[in-house]
């Protein structure tokens, strides 16, 4: 039988979620930005600091959409593992099916 784990997933799966929400709380927040000063290297790191923001804001969209796949995932695994389950424990009748099959045409033909 298929085994899997779904409580296992979800501690995995709450685990990058948390960490995801760290990197949420650390995109929302406002870079102050130095407007007494017309340096251009200031200017640039700026730039770079609004520029790695929106890169961690895009990471961070596609790491909940992993999340995500490995919650529904797990829910699959989860409901195929029950379906087997169901279809094997079918199959485990059939040898008493097949006893009393045995017994009934022994008793029958004498």
């Amino acid at each position: 039988m298929i085994q899997s784990s779904a409580e296992t997933a979800e501690k995995i799966a709450t685990g990058m979620g948390n960490a995801s929400d760290s990197i949420q709380q650390a995109t929302d927040k406002t870079i102050a930005k130095a407007m007494k000063t017309t340096l251009q290297v200031n200017q640039q790191a700026q730039q770079a600091n609004e520029e790695v923001m929106a890169l961690a804001r895009l990471f961070n969209e596609s790491f909940r959409k992993t999340i995500r796949n490995i919650q529904l995932a797990s829910e699959e695994f989860e409901r195929t593992d029950s379906a087997l389950a169901g279809e094997l424990n079918k199959l485990n009748q059939v040898p008493n099916y097949l006893e009393d099959m045995y017994t009934y045409n022994k008793a029958k033909n004498g």
